[in-house]
């Protein structure tokens, strides 16, 4: 069995369908950024890393260990 396989009419204005997913959903790309530039972006606004923070491996294990 085939499904047919339409573009939406309404909703798509603001972005573009990529491809579909399983149950043939549209998959939308919307705005123009690559990874590497939101990446480059992030590294310039948080050039320092955060200190003193607890890692979130240690976050989980505690929880886990807390049941």
């Amino acid at each position: 069995m085939t499904q047919s396989r339409q573009l939406p009419s309404a909703g798509t204005r603001n972005g573009t369908v990529v491809g579909f997913d399983r149950r043939g959903h549209p998959i939308m790309r919307y705005g123009w950024k690559t990874i590497e530039q939101i990446s480059a972006e992030m590294r310039a606004k948080y050039s320092q890393p955060i200190v003193g923070a607890p890692l979130g491996v240690d976050i989980i294990r505690e929880d886990r260990d807390s049941r």
